[in-house]
């Protein structure tokens, strides 16, 4: 007799825009790491370049925070990130 494994059902629309979202953030703190890491040996014609684009990555990630905490608020107070 065969086992009949249960059918696959695609993640919910919510759990998509989730995985989306942090994959986002995620990338964003990849460039956020790399641009802080360029400070150290930028030449100081481009260093404002640099602060201003760590400043709107630093933005942009806490936009996106915010949006995850008000798109799927947790059901308990936790700092997930």
């Amino acid at each position: 007799m065969a086992v009949r494994p249960e059918s696959w059902t695609p993640p919910s629309h919510e759990i998509r825009s989730l995985r989306a979202l942090v994959r986002r953030t995620d990338s964003l703190i990849g460039m956020l790491t790399q641009e802080k890491n360029r400070l150290g040996s930028a030449h100081e014609s481009v260093t404002p370049l640099i602060k201003g684009h760590i400043d709107y990555l630093d933005k942009e990630i806490e936009n996106i925070r915010d949006q995850i905490r008000v798109t799927f608020p947790a059901p308990w107070d936790v700092q997930c990130f």
